[in-house]
């Protein structure tokens, strides 16, 4: 997820622990300390993206994709980190005015610091982008496969709680520029969110505020966290439901292949429409990438209302051997042996390294180089984030390479 979510989790969550230690007799914190709680649960929610600075130990793009959700985005290092964004935090209270906090500010200080990290995975594995929180025992990627990177309705469900719970302008003047975009880039980005999701945003924001405005401060934070919560668990239930129709679908329309993955994501604020990148070892030991739309209830809204992805990509494509209907549009097909990929995986460091990454590998031949990428993040023709385009000679092997697992890996060992 983007940081905005991440901030408003760990404020969120701050709030919530607050409220908590209120109702809790005799261990009512000061303001001073829901101040520093607030401070430590949002940093303590984005320290896990500064593993930005590890990439050049790689270098270049392929840097970036070792790197980014790497090691900070595992529990064990996580963890620490989070630790030391408290640890910072109850060494300047102890130096500023107020001095150090008490052992049970303290305690809670150092739980917030220790639950950031927790918590951003968990939300960094609800989308199609994946994590890999077990290292070092496991070394496997996880995906959510269900909510867009960027989700407004995180956003209306955290704005109104932040707002009437601080009295500062600039903070307040930044909430009022978050809840501008999240319900305005919808309308202004027609094409990309159908009219009823856009209304229903509208509605969604203005339940937050109800909520917000109806609830006494205790029982704000509680409604709040509930209503942030119920996002990705809506979008989590019908994403297991839209893999099923997928996969069926897929398997049924090509009966001499093996599905073997489905990457899926829905498009912001919209349960309805996904996107879908099939993944299918054929009977000639070819792997197949078919890209898709899906609507999960087209009685309610059918394919043709969800965004189309039309333009031109870097991935060669052909055209799909399969109809499309109301539910399922199919949007082109990419094949490559397996054979081929085992032998780039063999002979070159820089493809088997790629490979730790693509979960969805696509091949593209440029003569006197080719372009390796992932077919989740292929968007146009420029070479994107997902995509590396390499030398036919290799030079030198890429350094400090991590140890995930390929993604591909069972595909890629020999039949």
């Amino acid at each position: 997820m983007e940081n905005i979510a991440h901030a408003f989790a760990g404020l969120l969550v701050a709030q919530g622990v607050v409220a908590f230690r209120r109702r809790r007799a005799l261990a009512a914190p000061s303001e001073r300390f829901a101040g520093y709680a607030a401070w430590v649960s949002a940093l303590a929610n984005n320290v896990p993206d500064g593993d930005l600075v590890l990439t050049p130990l790689t270098g270049g793009k392929l840097g970036y994709l070792m790197h980014h959700r790497g090691h900070t985005h595992t529990i064990v290092v996580g963890v620490v980190l989070g630790l030391l964004v408290a640890l910072a935090a109850t060494a300047l209270a102890r130096a500023r005015a107020g001095g150090a906090f008490s052992r049970d500010d303290t305690r809670w200080l150092y739980g917030l610091g220790a639950f950031g990290p927790v918590l951003h995975l968990s939300m960094d594995g609800w989308n199609v982008y994946g994590v890999h929180p077990f290292w070092p025992i496991d070394d496997r990627w996880f995906y959510g496969d269900a909510v867009f990177i960027l989700e407004p309705l995180l956003w209306l469900a955290a704005v109104p709680l932040l707002w009437v719970t601080t009295q500062k302008r600039v903070a307040r003047a930044l909430l009022g520029v978050v809840a501008a975009l999240a319900l305005g880039l919808p309308w202004a980005l027609g094409s990309f969110v159908p009219l009823p999701i856009r209304i229903g945003l509208v509605l969604f924001g203005a339940i937050s505020v109800v909520l917000t405005a109806r609830l006494g401060p205790a029982r704000r934070p509680a409604a709040a966290l509930a209503l942030f919560f119920a996002v990705p668990a809506i979008f989590l239930g019908t994403s297991r439901l839209a893999d099923a129709a997928i996969r069926s679908r897929a398997a049924g329309a090509f009966s001499d292949e093996r599905v073997v993955d489905a990457a899926i994501s829905a498009w912001p604020s919209n349960p309805f429409c996904w996107t879908a990148v099939v993944v299918s070892r054929s009977a000639a030991d070819d792997l197949v990438l078919r890209r898709a739309s899906f609507a999960l209830a087209p009685s309610l809204m059918r394919v043709s209302s969800c965004p189309r992805r039309d333009e031109p990509i870097t991935a060669p494509l052909t055209e799909v051997g399969a109809p499309s209907d109301d539910a399922l549009r199919w949007e082109g097909e990419h094949r490559v042996p397996l054979d081929r990929w085992r032998a780039l995986a063999r002979e070159r460091c820089d493809v088997a390294a790629l490979l730790r990454f693509l979960r969805a590998p696509f091949l593209l031949d440029r003569g006197d180089t080719f372009v390796v990428g992932d077919l989740r993040f292929d968007r146009d023709e420029r070479l994107d984030f997902g995509e590396v385009e390499l030398e036919k000679r290799i030079e030198a092997c890429p350094p400090n390479i991590p140890s995930w697992t390929p993604p591909r890996s069972k595909e890629l060992q020999p039949p």
